[in-house]
């Protein structure tokens, strides 16, 4: 009979907020109320959210009394069962692999060797359960709105008589019907050539300083730095051809903990890119860890090199690897060789 402690640990956050796994940790929930996005017209309900705390180890019991009465077995049988998984969890989490709990979330270590949790957005709360996002819209009104309507709501003591807006007509002089008109096409006109010569000068202005700038950069190399130095650069590693010269790279290799390999594995760095920027370091290696990849990075030169380690046997798990790598981020991986 096969026992099934994922689905268990789903069934118990819906009515419990701590779940523990005796050895590994504990799966902790928290009430969110329910928020607004404004920005994308969005009104999410109340959910719970959920984290991990490695530091909650103690078999509380209620996990082993759900596999109890779920799967009718003894309270040791439900012990040994939830031993066997939370082994099989350490030992793939050692190996620098990411855990999936479906329905539940991700869990897995960083370079500093402390536990990160990526929950799945799945609402733990049941008395919200079910219940989706709505969008909204405002709704544009003219302040005039109520006034007219209110004002066409009330009958007319007088209606108006043709004389008496005859009458009113006549109050503005002749000089004044006919001169105001002409007025505001003139001040149009003006107003128009005032912003024609404007843009014109503007253009000249920006032509000389181009002009100036590019005869400042003629038959001048741009340096590596400028290059580098941009938030947003990233080198293509199929037009890098420094990396096959090691002998004076210095390493700088992120991850603290080298995990244990198999007497018949082989391990490879895989470079997938090149960053001139640390915090574009950091943002990738966080993208290839949300991938399932246990990421790496080696400082060479003014760039560091970030990829991906791969334990395998065979050359063909490692070319297999080289084809997903190259249609997920777009680029040329290749293999590192010291």
């Amino acid at each position: 009979m096969k026992i099934d402690i994922t689905a268990a640990i789903v069934d118990l956050l819906y009515e419990h907020q701590t779940v523990v796994l005796p050895g590994l940790g504990a799966f902790v929930t928290d009430y969110k109320s329910a928020t607004i996005d404004y920005v994308q017209g969005e009104l999410a309900p109340p959910s719970k959210e959920l984290e991990f705390n490695q530091n909650l180890l103690i078999n509380d019991g209620v996990l082993v009394n759900h596999l109890q009465k779920k799967y009718d077995i003894s309270s040791e049988q439900a012990e040994t069962a939830i031993q066997t998984f939370v082994k099989e969890l350490m030992k793939t989490i050692e190996n620098k692999e990411m855990v999936v709990f479906p329905k539940v979330g991700k869990l897995y270590r960083d370079y500093e060797n402390n536990y990160k949790f990526i929950p799945e957005a799945n609402n733990f709360n049941t008395a919200s359960f079910g219940l989706p996002d709505i969008n909204f819209f405002p709704i544009l009104r003219e302040k005039g709105t109520s006034i007219r309507a209110s004002n066409q709501s009330k009958p007319m003591a007088h209606p108006p008589s043709t004389s008496r807006s005859k009458s009113s007509d006549s109050i503005l002089p002749v000089w004044m019907r006919v001169g105001l008109p002409i007025l505001a096409v003139l001040t149009i006109v003006i107003l128009l050539f005032s912003l024609f010569m404007l843009t014109k000068e503007d253009s000249g202005n920006n032509s000389r300083d181009e002009m100036a700038i590019n005869s400042e950069r003629i038959n001048q190399k741009p340096s590596e730095e400028s290059l580098l130095d941009d938030p947003e650069d990233i080198e293509d590693l199929a037009m890098d051809n420094s990396i096959d010269d090691t002998n004076n790279n210095t390493s700088d290799d992120i991850n603290t903990e080298a995990p244990t390999i198999a007497p018949n594995q082989k391990e490879a760095f895989i470079i997938i890119h090149s960053f001139g920027n640390k915090n574009n370091v950091e943002k990738f290696m966080k993208t290839l860890l949300s991938d399932g990849f246990q990421p790496k990075s080696m400082k060479d030169g003014k760039l560091t090199r970030v990829g991906v380690v791969k334990f395998y046997e065979k050359e063909e798990e490692l070319s297999e690897l080289l084809d997903d790598l190259k249609k997920m981020y777009k680029t040329t991986p290749k293999v590192w060789e010291e």
